[in-house]
């Protein structure tokens, strides 16, 4: 008995410490992120402050909570689920997904207005670096405190057709085109994304617009979103399928992305690269019911039931009778 309530617990301290190790994590890596949007080259970078560091937390505190009992399971599927384990993770991703979630994204909405300010227009040009603007180079030698600059402009356009493409500029008001989200456009140049990186930021942040609109428009429309967690919930089933546990984690990583994938794409299929190439495809999920959505998360929790249940059995050891035949 004494063991048993050792694993239980056991399970909410790790429940608990990643938790908070992601909630540190996702202020690392939010506080990074702003730093990119007002660094600019040739500059030095802004201190932190705590309204980044708050901002940093309250912004990963919805992801963090979201994504912890998955990584729960992880820690489970290496110790051995036992009946202890089991139920300590099911408390722990109830607890996660319908209680601290909710309030979790409430916070996370309220820091909305704690907004970190880009630098203002002028000041988020530097001398002595060159600049792509708008199908020219821009080079500034000098910047006063106003935001004008002496430099010149090159368009390359003009060399061909023997034009002057060199054009001097005194005292013009100095610019770095259109770089949003970053103050600088040589930040925006030298930061591209992955098209898998992009995607699944998509992915993140229409399931947490999908989320703050549920949250907003009562319990009818918040339990057709908890469906997936129904889903969510199945998916350590999927570590059965494998005896290797890196493998395992792989499946479940692999499931639990199916599961975010194909509810955005009922939610929001226009958000979708992949969807919006199929322009008939997207007309039909646009057409898709709430019913429909809590069904096919269902079916989802079946299915990764059922591959549990199919992989228990063919990894199950055969068992010797009496006379030594394997039964």
């Amino acid at each position: 008995m004494l063991k048993m309530m050792k694993q239980f617990f056991t399970v909410c301290l790790i429940f608990i410490v990643i938790c908070f190790l992601g909630c540190l994590i996702g202020t690392g890596i939010l506080s990074v992120q702003t730093d990119s949007f007002v660094f600019i080259i040739g500059k030095s970078l802004p201190a932190l402050s705590a309204v980044v560091v708050w901002r940093g937390i309250c912004m990963s505190l919805p992801v963090v909570v979201f994504i912890a009992p998955i990584l729960l399971s992880f820690y489970c599927l290496r110790k051995k689920f036992t009946g202890p384990r089991i139920a300590a993770y099911i408390v722990c991703s109830v607890v996660s997904w319908l209680v601290l979630l909710p309030l979790a994204t409430m916070i996370s909405v309220s820091s909305v207005k704690y907004n970190v300010l880009l630098p203002q227009a002028g000041s988020n040009v530097s001398e002595g670096y060159l600049r792509e603007i708008d199908d020219s180079i821009v080079y500034y030698s000098h910047i006063s405190a106003d935001g004008r600059g002496d430099g010149i402009i090159i368009q390359p356009t003009l060399i061909e057709t023997g034009q002057k493409a060199i054009i001097p500029l005194d005292a013009v008001q100095a610019v770095s085109g259109k770089p949003f989200p970053y103050a600088d456009i040589l930040i925006q140049q030298f930061i591209q994304q992955p098209g898998l990186l992009s995607e699944m930021q998509n992915i993140t942040a229409e399931l947490y617009r999908a989320l703050c609109i549920a949250q907003s428009n009562g319990w009818t429309e918040w339990f057709i979103f908890a469906s997936l967690f129904l889903a969510f919930l199945a998916l350590p089933c999927l570590g059965g399928i494998s005896r290797w546990p890196l493998l395992s984690i792989v499946f479940i990583t692999l499931g639990g992305g199916l599961v975010c994938f194909v509810n955005v794409m009922l939610i929001s299929p226009s958000s979708l690269v992949v969807v919006r190439n199929f322009a008939f495809f997207e007309n039909l999920l646009l057409s898709a019911t709430p019913l429909v959505r809590v069904l096919i998360n269902v079916c989802l929790c079946m299915l990764f039931v059922l591959c549990g249940v199919i992989s228990s059995f063919v990894h199950s050891e055969p068992t010797a009778s009496y006379d030594g035949v394997s039964k």
